[in-house]
């Protein structure tokens, strides 16, 4: 049942998120919103939530496992964008991108990088071009994505992958010379 906006209920809700970590208040009212349990109307100019099914929410006041649900829902090319950025840190040089997109393993990262950035997830950032994660709690729910026993052999995939490209990039330049 939708309930039109009473302040003590929401005003509650609020200053108990604050208290735990504004990051998580933000993300948390952008799950609602994403699902559509709370939502603004225009006509009325009010906000209305779903009561029923926000207490049905297992919530948590952990941020990294409410972002890491939000990329679980993410299409497979997302979330291994996501996944190969977060094995470089906080940010990646474009190129590196660009070479892994032309293998067969990592061809759609492209793809999967361009939704991520519309998604607000990661961003294009200075010179050279870089992608960057928008916050480092993405980037740490975006490495949480990797299972805890595969994540050795994850990052060796990933960096086996660059070092392969650079020598067979460095051979081609080599020849040309």
């Amino acid at each position: 049942m939708m309930r039109r906006f009473e302040w003590c209920n929401y005003h509650s809700l609020v200053v108990l998120l604050l208290l735990s970590d504004p990051f998580f208040c933000i993300e948390f009212l952008r799950s609602l919103v994403d699902r559509d349990l709370l939502r603004y109307s225009l006509r009325r100019q009010t906000w209305d939530w779903d009561e029923d099914k926000i207490g049905l929410e297992n919530t948590t006041e952990n941020v990294l496992y409410l972002l890491s649900s939000k990329m679980n829902g993410l299409t497979n090319e997302v979330q291994t964008a996501l996944k190969v950025l977060s094995s470089f840190g906080i940010k990646v040089n474009k190129n590196v991108i660009t070479y892994l997109n032309s293998t067969r393993q990592f061809s759609d990262i492209i793809v999967g990088i361009e939704e991520a950035r519309l998604s607000g997830f990661i961003s294009k950032t200075g010179e050279p071009s870089c992608y960057s994660f928008a916050h480092d709690k993405f980037r740490e729910a975006a490495y949480s994505l990797v299972p805890h026993d595969e994540k050795h052999e994850w990052v060796s995939s990933v960096s086996n992958r660059c070092i392969i490209l650079c020598r067979t990039w460095m051979w081609l330049i080599f020849q040309q010379m």
